[in-house]
């Protein structure tokens, strides 16, 4: 599933695909958020979890950064399932 939120926070548009339903969640840009990130090489970042460059993909880095997403702590919204924030 793709989803486009023009409008909105980065923390809305998790809110509400965390009410959808959805377990996993690809971020694009927001390299200053605290997000846990997977980064192209020569990139710093706060709370990088693997730096890797793309000539290094192969089935199993692949299957390595699987098990670290796999293992990744559950991330809850700030704004909750309602979008709005939590007091």
């Amino acid at each position: 599933q793709l989803k486009v939120t023009p409008k909105g926070t980065l923390d809305s548009a998790l809110a509400e695909l965390q009410e959808d339903g959805l377990e996993y969640v690809v971020v694009e840009g927001f390299k200053h958020r605290t997000l846990p990130k997977i980064v192209r090489g020569g990139i710093e970042v706060p709370n990088t979890m693997r730096e890797l460059n793309i000539s290094d993909i192969d089935d199993a880095r692949v299957a390595e950064l699987t098990e670290l997403v796999l293992g990744m702590e559950e991330y809850r919204s700030p704004l909750g399932s309602s979008g709005r924030k939590h007091s």
